[in-house]
């Protein structure tokens, strides 16, 4: 199984737990059995029992997000490793940037080179450095590759599931959809933003 998938049984998982301790708390209000006494300590012990639930899973949810953001960063920071060490890459990295220094690109040009150095950071300052100094007014600058809005987009959703699953509240259900919604339209399977 994925990260995501793994991460949206948690979810489910968490709205069915919560839904089944509701369910019980409100049989045993609504019944006519019960003492007073009795309803007041089931409320408590419910509360206690979606308060360890949202423990429970809050915390693997935690470690799947954990776990997704570390494998990210080595997985940048490979990356980085490898354009620096290939010779070719860095060959052509400066072959582009000689190229800017010249005049010898067109703005058509320069965007389709984009294509190749858009998610290294490091490549894409450099040409942004090299279009600066050149003095070519017709050259854009690139827009920075967002590297960071995976880990930024995570770090959300782990402050949600403190927000809404470690601590159950009215809003959960609602947290929850949102969450599930998020994690579908914004995130592949490994929890990297799409």
């Amino acid at each position: 199984m994925s990260r995501k998938s793994d991460f949206i049984n948690g979810l489910n998982k968490f709205t069915s737990d919560i839904n089944t301790t509701n369910q019980k708390l409100d049989n045993i209000l609504k019944s006519s059995d019960y003492t007073p006494e009795y309803k007041s300590k089931a409320k408590l012990t419910a509360h206690q029992a979606k308060n360890n639930i949202g423990h429970d899973i809050g915390s693997s949810s935690n470690t799947i997000i954990d776990e997704a953001i570390n494998d990210y960063r080595v997985k940048l920071d490979k990356a980085n490793k490898e354009h620096l060490l290939n010779q070719g890459y860095q060959l052509g990295m400066q072959n582009l940037v000689n190229a800017i220094a010249n005049g010898a690109l067109s703005n058509d040009d320069l965007q389709s080179m984009y294509e190749v150095y858009k998610d290294d950071v490091i490549a894409v300052k450099s040409i942004n450095a090299a279009v600066g100094k050149s003095g070519n007014t017709y050259l854009e600058l690139l827009p920075l590759p967002d590297n960071e809005k995976t880990i930024t987009r995570l770090n959300k959703l782990k402050s949600n599931v403190e927000n809404y699953i470690m601590t159950p509240n009215n809003d959960s259900d609602l947290a929850i959809v949102g969450m599930t919604q998020f994690i579908n339209g914004c995130l592949n399977d490994d929890m990297y933003s799409i």
